[in-house]
């Protein structure tokens, strides 16, 4: 079998790497391909092919396209997956039929459900509740050992990209001495 990850922003490294680990450990063929300019091409592995043109893309001829997005060309050969890139579900948009994709591959039960509920009167695609490979390292990694240190508290922050859900921008400004807001009338 043959699969094209095509990809459009950085994040889908971390998405896609597990599928082509499973991929390559059934002796199966891997290529990446870049939509736009937001992905840092320093990225790549020297093992990962890495093909540069839609020409390449249609001489590779892949089985299935995965994409942790949300659009695909249709003129791409192969079946169309959208693997999913996260977790919020009240993103506008999240549960919108594209009608590009042949498999939905949903993280977990409430996604599954809805994607099946839309199903139901659009039966050209199938869902199945794979989880999301991004996150199972978690599962199987040992236990992090934190440095002993009572004098501070430990804080995750794990802000989105996604312009209406963001803090990164203001958390970003502060750090650099700007104290006004985040939307730039401050």
């Amino acid at each position: 079998m043959r699969y094209l990850f095509y990809i459009g922003q950085n994040y889908s490294f971390e998405i896609l790497r597990p599928v082509q680990d499973e991929a390559r450990q059934r002796g199966d063929e891997v290529a990446w391909f870049i939509e736009g300019n937001d992905v840092n091409c320093e990225y790549f592995q020297s093992d990962e092919m890495v093909l540069d043109s839609i020409h390449a893309v249609k001489k590779f001829h892949p089985d299935a396209v995965f994409v942790p997005g949300n659009l695909v060309p249709r003129f791409i050969p192969g079946l169309k997956v959208q693997v999913f890139h996260g977790f919020e579900w009240k993103k506008k948009g999240h549960f919108r039929l594209r009608n590009m994709f042949d498999l939905y591959c949903t993280q977990g039960p409430l996604f599954t459900a809805k994607f099946n509920e839309l199903r139901a009167p659009h039966p050209h695609f199938n869902v199945v509740e794979t989880g999301w490979p991004k996150v199972d390292v978690l599962f199987d990694s040992p236990a992090y050992q934190w440095p002993a240190r009572s004098d501070k508290p430990v804080i995750l922050y794990a802000p989105t990209f996604s312009p209406a859900l963001t803090s990164a921008l203001l958390y970003s400004r502060k750090l650099n001495g700007w104290s006004g807001k985040a939307d730039g009338n401050g």
